[in-house]
């Protein structure tokens, strides 16, 4: 992927020391370059948050970490640049005490704006790192561009995030979130969590802003589920916005019947604009069911195959959401996808259909 000017990264340091937090109660944070804490610490956590990496980025992060995360972080680099779906844990059975756990989640985010956002990150091949695309094709539907001139644009995007560490008490949290789409002033970058914390409130990134950074959560797998929770909420939100605004251009289509009128046939014959709508609404319909099912695969296989992971979590103290909760709540949301992913399906049935009936 090729550079660009700046790259600002999020690094929130914090370290725990026994008999501090014992007197006190709270924990003694750091900066990453300015450590106040001159005593040796029992623990230690590290949160990197990045939107949008660059090629740059990842070389500076991949030769700072340690030797025994490096096959961890290389796997998770590539899980991200390759839009791939996962959902796991990953523990070696011998040699070093040390630990990963990990996610992606792919969508696709529909955005109205004037043009379309292209995602200046190049692959090496100079194709873009993430697609994007204009629904022009769904104007043979019933919908006219509202007044400002805004239309929909079609964009992919991940939200990949890594827990790992040599033991459960000096571990790195990475978050790689894409927000190149939402344009440089959104929620989600550097600097509206840097302005913030200006104000006082210090939001944890990884949990896109949803939970506080202090009091930490220690524990590094009470975390990823508490990270877990807030992004697959987000990604749910995402999905839910973009068939929407896709189904509510096509549905009266499908469910009026509006092709069997005169003008949109030459002699039973499709003319070119009703097909290349056909064509590539069913094809858009078919890859959002698709990366839905990813997702919610990649979740059951968690739950059925590495849920033993976290089994003990809800003996341990002082928790404002129990594990169980956040499962329950990730349970809610994947329910949804499995909603919005039977709704695609039946739209695409029925063009399908459609489709064969005008032929």
């Amino acid at each position: 992927m090729g550079p660009r000017k700046s790259q600002v990264v999020y690094i929130w340091t914090c370290r725990y020391n026994e008999s501090y937090h014992s007197a006190t109660g709270t924990a003694v944070t750091t900066s990453s370059n300015n450590r106040r804490n001159t005593h040796e610490a029992d623990a230690d956590r590290r949160l990197i948050y990045i939107t949008d990496i660059d090629s740059w980025c990842m070389l500076a992060i991949v030769s700072t970490v340690p030797s025994l995360q490096a096959a961890f972080l290389r796997d998770f680099v590539y899980r991200h640049i390759e839009f791939k779906t996962h959902v796991g844990v990953q523990v070696p059975t011998s040699g070093f005490q040390n630990f990963a756990l990990e996610f992606h989640l792919p969508f696709y985010a529909c955005k109205k704006g004037p043009e379309l956002v292209k995602d200046q990150r190049l692959k090496t091949n100079q194709k873009p790192l993430r697609r994007t695309g204009d629904l022009q094709f769904l104007k043979l539907a019933p919908f006219q561009t509202d007044a400002s001139g805004l239309d929909d644009c079609i964009y992919e995007a991940q939200i990949s995030v890594l827990v790992t560490g040599v033991d459960h008490w000096s571990w790195t949290a990475f978050a790689f979130v894409d927000t190149y789409y939402k344009g440089p002033e959104n929620q989600e970058s550097v600097e509206h969590y840097l302005e913030q914390v200006q104000y006082g409130a210090r939001l944890d990134p990884l949990t896109e802003g949803q939970y506080y950074a202090e009091p930490p959560v220690w524990r590094p797998r009470e975390y990823f589920l508490r990270v877990l929770e807030s992004r697959v909420k987000q990604v749910k939100r995402e999905w839910h916005n973009t068939v929407f605004r896709i189904l509510q251009r096509i549905e009266p289509q499908t469910h009026d019947d509006l092709l069997s009128e005169p003008e949109h046939r030459q002699g039973h014959v499709l003319d070119r604009d009703t097909q290349i709508f056909f064509d590539k609404t069913i094809r858009l319909l078919q890859q959002m069911s698709y990366l839905i099912s990813l997702t919610v695969d990649a979740w059951m296989r968690f739950m059925n195959v590495e849920l033993a992971y976290f089994t003990n979590l809800e003996n341990l103290p002082g928790k404002q959401r129990t594990p169980i909760m956040l499962i329950s709540e990730i349970n809610k949301e994947v329910e949804d996808l499995l909603v919005l992913r039977k709704n695609l399906d039946h739209q695409r049935d029925l063009l399908y259909g459609l489709s064969q009936k005008v032929r």
